[in-house]
């Protein structure tokens, strides 16, 4: 946007340049402009040029700040980098934090699971999908003053988190380790339990809306991962899909193995759903209609393209990080 204001501003520039030639001519029988106009044209010019470049740097640093998290909050987030292709992935120290960043993961998942047993017995308990909305929305709401970026997870961090889940399952403590967690399983019951797929999104979009810092913490690969799930499952829709893989790259989530194993499984129904021999995927009596494929087209041929794409690259990019 930067760039064509950029641009339509030098059109104008020059397109005064024209004019004031044309007044020139008229007056000496259509010669060129003076060398002093020339001058003022370029200094003008110049003028503009430079004033864009710190326009452009500051408009990059909001940017910066508005969607991507700094080092310094990266280093206690579970953001990573976003996905490069191979030949970027040169770095073994990378790597190696990458590999020890899915390791951590996954054992945080573990006891985070044994310390929040009694609250997520009480979300499954939940008898609507209202009950699963009105349980996770102020939580996400009051989410930014609950983050501390120098919380360490340790043993006297889940022993706090143990004894509010078993004494106020419905309040448990909310932090940058807890949240996430809570999420992915509202998210879940919420696809999975009540089809609710119009609620999860709410959530999930409530939790984009707030603070940088909330969006960092909260909207992890786990969620993303079962976002990716409930908009192909709800709305058979390639061009979602796709929309929140890029959205995954610009704001550096990288993929996981379940990333993965949701994407293949995407990409697999897609293929059988363009190959029209495969009778299984056309309205019958027998099928029902949630087994009718939808109208496809090139669009979709080409969104369908950009997933296999990433997921090759992200085939890739786990490979080297689980060789290191």
């Amino acid at each position: 946007m930067l760039n064509t204001n950029i641009s339509t501003r030098v059109l104008r520039l020059k397109g005064r340049g024209i004019r004031l030639s044309s007044f020139n001519a008229s007056k000496k029988d259509n010669v060129m402009s003076s060398k002093e106009d020339e001058e003022n044209f370029t200094n003008i010019f110049n003028k503009i040029m430079d004033r864009s470049k710190h326009s452009k740097e500051k408009t990059d640093g909001l940017l910066f700040e508005k969607t991507f998290a700094s080092m310094d909050r990266l280093k206690h987030s579970e953001v990573q980098p976003k996905l490069v292709r191979t030949g970027e992935l040169s770095a073994n120290v990378f790597l190696k934090k990458s590999l020890m960043t899915q390791r951590e993961d996954g054992e945080r998942l573990k006891k985070l699971s044994h310390s929040l047993n009694e609250t997520l017995k009480a979300i499954d308990a939940m008898e609507n999908d209202l009950e699963v909305y009105e349980f996770m929305e102020p939580l996400i709401k009051s989410m930014d003053s609950k983050i501390n970026g120098q919380l360490k997870f340790n043993q006297e961090l889940l022993s706090k988190v143990a004894l509010q889940s078993n004494g106020e399952p419905l309040s448990p403590l909310c932090n940058e380790f807890t949240m996430p967690y809570l999420l992915i399983k509202c998210i879940s019951i919420l696809k999975d339990k009540f089809r609710s797929p119009d609620v999860a999104i709410s959530l999930f979009e409530l939790s984009k809306e707030q603070s940088l810092k909330t969006f960092i913490f909260l909207c992890v690969i786990g969620v993303y991962n079962q976002m990716l799930q409930l908009y192909w499952d709800s709305f058979k829709s390639i061009a979602k899909v796709n929309s929140l893989i890029t959205e995954m790259k610009v704001n550096g989530i990288q993929g996981n193995h379940e990333t993965t194993r949701v994407l293949r499984s995407i990409s697999k129904e897609c293929h059988t759903m363009l190959n029209y021999d495969d009778d299984k995927f056309f309205f019958t009596l027998e099928n029902g209609v949630e087994a009718w494929a939808p109208m496809w087209n090139k669009n979709d041929e080409q969104e369908l393209k950009s997933v296999d794409d990433y997921i090759a690259d992200l085939y890739v990019y786990l490979e080297q990080v689980y060789s290191q």
